[in-house]
């Protein structure tokens, strides 16, 4: 969480889990808020945006999907990496 706010140091970062595993993240100071999990959270073009849906979040990262089922990776141009590219 720490390298995504040096990334994104304007962004709040938000945390999805299930609830029974809040307490594991709640105290994390990079974390603005935990929300519960749901398999809507999957639809990457529901959390950013599509055509005239604008989304919930800018950016959203799905590292539990890195299936071809499932895009990871869009992020509306929007995002960044931690590699300092010359």
């Amino acid at each position: 969480m720490e390298n995504l706010q040096e990334l994104y140091p304007d962004k709040k970062i938000f945390f999805s889990t299930n609830t029974e595993f809040f307490d594991l993240i709640n105290d994390n100071p990079f974390v603005y808020k935990v929300i519960p999990y749901s398999e809507s959270f999957e639809n990457l073009y529901l959390l950013e945006g599509q055509n005239n849906h604008e989304g919930l979040f800018d950016i959203a990262f799905l590292p539990h999907c890195m299936t071809q089922k499932t895009y990871s990776y869009t992020h509306n141009g929007k995002d960044k990496n931690q590699f300092k590219l010359q």
